[in-house]
């Protein structure tokens, strides 16, 4: 069975391979809500149609307009500007969802510099990077429940941690391997525990292999892969972690996803499936320098005679509506218009979302 998983690699089916009947709103957009609980992950063909319905959701782009309306007031005169905006959605994947992912994580590198020695006769350190295993036996290989329990076991891997070492940062991300079983990549800083930093017959840099099994005995679903993180490897171990979140960016144009590694394009379909977040910052490892914004100036309104105009603003949510039924251009993420297009009329009210008390393990069953 192991074997059949790890031969099992998605091919990335075209449309005219796959029925979309079923999984469509009444817009014609494929929707997490159609899809969700309607393939097996243990299975490759459903794999295979997984990334491919991910593959049609994300390339159709759409937008979402809003409206500001300003109502200025100055010497008892009363005017409203109304203003649209079209801005491009949000998809797992897309350049807006990396163009965010890269705005969140950019700090990281900066932030982990003080828990290296950058000395040059450096022995130890306070940073490491690991590579975290799943074992397919331990949930009898499940592949569902293997990404349903992953992030329980990794809180559970943190919480043990900072028991034994005191306070702990880290970077993580979830990748899944060829058979798409989940896998975690790290980078743990620790603020009172230093760690004796050995090379290792092909020169990289490792920890004493009695502290690699006590890490190893913290994470009990499978293998552990220590590297220290020195001076000369800060760079490459970050951007290596960083380069796991939002390296779908870096290998192309979410367009061209054909381009893509098949393990890139199964990891983000399954992350979109499940609804689960592909990386996560502590908080010490999120601050942002020069991040004050209780100091920002007031901004205020003023004719020509310096008179403030008394401004109300008003948003409102006017739809959604598909890319290709405008006139956006397709490299544009937002568009303002003073007048409202005519195509505006085709937007549609999103269904509202689900309450939240609809978990993944309501949906997907619980494990035993």
């Amino acid at each position: 069975m192991q074997a059949q998983l790890l031969e099992c690699q998605p091919e990335i089916l075209s449309l005219e391979d796959l029925n979309l009947e079923g999984f469509l709103n009444q817009h014609g957009e494929v929707r997490l809500e159609n899809v969700r609980g309607c393939f097996d992950l243990n299975a490759p063909e459903d794999r295979e149609k997984l990334c491919a319905l991910w593959k049609h959701f994300v390339q159709d782009d759409d937008f979402y307009g809003l409206r500001r309306e300003e109502t200025l007031e100055l010497n008892d005169e009363i005017k409203t500007i109304t203003t649209t905006y079209w801005l491009k959605a949000c998809k797992r994947g897309n350049d807006i969802d990396m163009h965010r992912t890269e705005a969140r994580v950019k700090n990281v590198g900066i932030n982990v510099l003080p828990y290296v020695d950058h000395s040059w006769n450096c022995d130890y350190t306070r940073a490491l990077k690991l590579t975290l295993t799943v074992d397919p036996t331990v949930f009898n290989h499940d592949i569902l429940q293997a990404w349903l329990s992953i992030g329980k076991e990794w809180n559970r891997f943190i919480s043990v941690l900072r028991k034994r070492y005191g306070k702990v940062e880290f970077i993580r991300s979830w990748e899944a391997h060829e058979s798409g079983m989940p896998h975690v990549h790290a980078e743990l800083c620790f603020k009172e525990k230093r760690w004796l930093v050995i090379m290792d017959k092909s020169n990289v840099p490792r920890i004493m292999y009695e502290e690699k099994l006590e890490l190893q005995d913290a994470w009990r679903l499978g293998f552990v892969d220590v590297q220290a993180t020195i001076r000369g490897s800060l760079s490459e171990d970050i951007e290596d972690i960083i380069w796991y979140i939002v390296k779908s960016k870096q290998e192309g144009d979410y367009k061209n996803i054909e381009t893509w590694s098949k393990k890139r394009i199964l990891t983000l379909a399954i992350l979109w499936y499940l609804g689960k977040r592909g990386w996560s910052v502590s908080k010490g490892l999120n601050w942002r320098p020069n991040a004050d914004l209780t100091s920002a100036p007031e901004v205020i309104q003023t004719d020509l005679s310096g008179i403030a105009m008394k401004s109300i603003v008003k948003w409102s949510f006017i739809g959604m509506i598909k890319h290709r039924d405008t006139d956006i251009e397709t490299d544009v993420w937002c568009k303002i218009y003073a007048d409202p297009p005519d195509w505006e009329e085709k937007a549609w009210l999103p269904k509202r979302m689900r309450r939240r008390k609809s978990t993944l393990q309501d949906m997907f069953g619980k494990r035993d």
